[in-house]
């Protein structure tokens, strides 16, 4: 919607030029779209596969909040709709969006921490 393509958002080398470029692209299409952009799953270059993250970037006005924690480098089916559920209810609490992104992160992660899930992700390998 931006026309900024997958592989030139890849080819950043630094975390921060690559999230400077997507949070760009987001106030481009908040301009556009005149409204407050999440962009889910940013996951900008990194030093090492140990030190990767994945985040979530929300943008409204001309404010830019980025929240990211540590990526293991897998994808779950759901978690977009998990994300959803979580922010859509925050919301209908009244809850400020860069809250309730805090907040979806810190559910979402929560469960792939805990020592059953743990085991059953190396069962499950």
């Amino acid at each position: 919607m931006t026309g900024l393509s997958y592989e030139k958002l890849h080819a950043y080398s630094t975390e921060e030029d690559s999230l400077k470029a997507v949070e760009v692209a987001g106030h481009m299409l908040r301009q556009e779209m005149v409204t407050r952009v999440i962009i889910t799953g940013v996951t900008p270059p990194s030093a090492g596969a140990d030190k990767q993250v994945i985040g979530n970037i929300y943008l409204e006005g001309e404010q830019t909040f980025y929240s990211a924690m540590p990526y293991n480098g897998k994808n779950f089916s759901g978690t977009g709709v998990l994300f959803a559920s979580v922010l859509m209810g925050s919301m209908m609490r009244g809850d400020d969006l860069k809250n309730a992104i805090q907040q979806e992160a810190e559910f979402l992660t929560a469960p792939f921490m805990m020592p059953a899930w743990r085991k059953f992700r190396k069962w499950k390998e």
